[in-house]
């Protein structure tokens, strides 16, 4: 899968790994989902880092701290976290 990338890889060849964008890139090592490394300010993505949170979102497929969330969960899940119901009469449950 990632034969072709170097040990340790940056965000940008993270991103081309993974197919996503620079935003979602960012987010998913801001969110410390992801180990990484900070060399100086740069940050470097060891491969068997990138290998074990692919293993990890395989596994917990939809948890919001891998940084991944299925598109028909999303709404739901943030309304949750921001404590908004669609429904008033659902409030209390």
């Amino acid at each position: 899968m990632l034969e072709s990338y170097p040990d340790v890889l940056t965000v940008l060849q993270m991103q081309e790994a993974l197919q996503i964008g620079k935003t979602k890139a960012y987010t998913i090592v801001h969110s410390g989902a992801l180990k990484h490394l900070l060399i100086g300010r740069q940050i470097r993505i060891p491969k068997i880092y990138l290998l074990e949170y692919l293993n990890g979102v395989c596994y917990n497929a939809g948890q919001s701290d891998t940084g991944f969330v299925p598109r028909e969960g999303f709404q739901r899940q943030h309304q949750a976290e921001m404590g908004l119901h669609q429904n008033p009469s659902q409030a209390g449950q």
